[in-house]
């Protein structure tokens, strides 16, 4: 029987075929091509989906043995790459992580906060690395606890479930097209905000403000919610100005109340 070996950069050297290229071109003697070299690049007829995620998160894809395709953390805090489904990449390029997988199959997606946030997903298909598609999920708020997951197959994909402390409990199911509800959104900024390292006055006053938004909303009083959510804004500015929150701490909290006052609208 023929085996196929998996080759990786760092073990390219171990095939014959390059080995001979690279004495053809140190003597200067002409360059026999085969399947392995070729004076062409070749087309990758496999298609593939892309997911990517541009936020601080990361992002695991599970097939449906179990092989895992993304960085596995190992002791002292380093991170190597693991690409086990076949025909898998993982890719990061500045905040951006992309991972491709076949098209065809069933795939278990993972994504886990690195810090307070939102997060975009896409979903893209093509072939030789020509993909088109978009956003499936888009300013999904997440916090160092979140794990959010999702399934995808040949027949479509699963709505997003959101665990945002991480505590196993599913909190909210996003289908596609779908956003989070104002409720939702504020219970997810008190969390948030109750991770934060603050005087315990100015959690109190925090949790006040909080309060009060959620009565405004359970009433459905859009002018009045939208109200305290202007305090809740003023309350921030003042905690980034005296430095009991950092200005990346009220960014990610701005944007949560920002995505409050659209939901009530």
């Amino acid at each position: 029987p023929k085996f196929k070996l998996n080759r990786d950069h760092g073990d390219i050297l171990e095939i014959p075929d390059m080995t001979a290229l690279i004495t053809s071109l140190i003597k200067n003697q002409p360059i026999l091509t085969n399947t392995i070299v070729k004076v062409e690049k070749p087309n990758d007829p496999i298609t593939s989906n892309r997911l990517s995620v541009h936020s601080p998160v990361s992002i695991d894809i599970y097939d449906s043995i179990g092989n895992h395709t993304g960085l596995v953390s190992t002791a002292g805090d380093f991170q190597i790459l693991e690409e086990q489904i076949p025909n898998s990449t993982y890719m990061e390029f500045g905040e951006g992580k992309y991972i491709s997988v076949p098209s065809s199959g069933s795939y278990n997606v993972v994504i886990k906060g690195t810090g307070l946030g939102e997060f975009d997903l896409e979903l893209e298909e093509g072939t030789d690395g020509d993909y088109s598609g978009g956003p499936i999920y888009s300013d999904i708020p997440v916090n160092p606890n979140t794990i959010a997951t999702l399934t995808f197959t040949d027949a479509g994909t699963s709505a997003l479930k959101l665990d945002i402390d991480g505590d196993g409990t599913i909190d909210a199911t996003i289908p596609q097209g779908y956003t989070l509800s104002a409720s939702s959104l504020l219970d997810i900024l008190e969390y948030n905000i109750s991770q934060l390292d603050i005087p315990r006055k100015l959690a109190k006053k925090f949790d006040k403000k909080i309060e009060l938004v959620r009565k405004a909303i359970t009433k459905q009083k859009v002018k009045n919610a939208d109200r305290r959510l202007g305090g809740l804004v003023g309350l921030i500015k003042s905690s980034v100005e005296k430095k009991s929150v950092t200005f990346e701490q009220g960014e990610a909290l701005m944007g949560l109340i920002n995505q409050i006052k659209l939901a009530i609208k």
